[in-house]
């Protein structure tokens, strides 16, 4: 069932929320703030304070509860078994879908991995049970709708809608008969992905931004064509970027703006 009205979630396909058989209780979702901080500041020697380092966000846990209902026990107990179900462990990553009035995007997207459910069942007998459900985002940055720029070359623009930088792209190039390179003039230092193979005229390779890998449309693994010495992946900047290629003739990129 997909979302399709405000305060519904969804995950592993079941939808929540406003309108289901799982209604989210007035308490409401938690961990939708900023996540907390890894502090790498170490002292200054003798001299006061601290000197920072580089700053990252920690993984942010999102609470939901739920307070289920139902004219009978049974009935209620089914409900809380389709909550185990679609939180139940995974050892891959998994998507949860939020909607919320106000967000940058309608439907907002946390990657990572569901925990187990805490349930309440001393209401049982008359038709209730409350349910807590918690979802580690491994990935701490929220995401909107999956967004595609096609058909470019040369010198041209892809933008980031969001405020934090995002490097959930795959990039889909069609190579000229050389080595082709792909540079964001946006990032910092001016990072390039760099062939040091030469490709034959047409061949597709897709570069994924997120796990430093290039590989053929099938999914072969190419990524040691790249020029070692001088490719670095980068990310899409927050804002305009400033992308340009050489011996490429066509770039399709899609990809999903990334929020704190």
């Amino acid at each position: 069932m997909a979302i399709t009205a405000d305060y519904q979630g969804n995950i592993r396909s079941t939808t929540f929320g406003a309108s289901t058989n799982y209604p989210i209780y007035t308490s409401g979702i938690a961990g939708l703030g900023i996540p907390a901080v890894r502090n790498v500041a170490a002292p200054r020697g003798f001299g006061h304070g601290s000197a920072s380092g580089l700053e990252r966000l920690q993984p942010r846990t999102i609470r939901i509860p739920f307070k289920l209902t139902a004219s009978t026990a049974a009935a209620v107990q089914g409900y809380v078994d389709a909550l185990k179900a679609a939180f139940g462990t995974s050892d891959s990553e998994l998507e949860l879908t939020l909607r919320i009035p106000g967000t940058p995007d309608t439907v907002m997207s946390y990657f990572g991995r569901p925990r187990p459910l805490t349930v309440k069942q001393s209401l049982l007998a008359v038709g209730v049970s409350d349910v807590l459900a918690s979802f580690d985002a491994l990935d701490p940055l929220a995401y909107g709708a999956a967004e595609t720029d096609d058909n470019n070359s040369g010198s041209f623009t892809v933008t980031n809608s969001g405020d934090a930088v995002s490097d959930r792209c795959t990039i889909t190039i069609t190579s000229t008969a050389a080595k082709p390179t792909i540079k964001n003039g946006t990032a910092a230092g001016d990072p390039t992905i760099t062939w040091g193979t030469t490709l034959s005229n047409g061949t597709v390779r897709v570069i994924d931004l997120r796990a430093g890998t290039v590989a053929t449309a099938g999914g072969v693994d190419k990524t040691d064509e790249l020029l070692n010495a001088s490719s670095r992946f980068w990310s899409l900047e927050s804002g305009g970027n400033s992308i340009v290629t050489t011996n490429i003739s066509d770039a399709d990129f899609s990809f999903r703006s990334a929020w704190y």
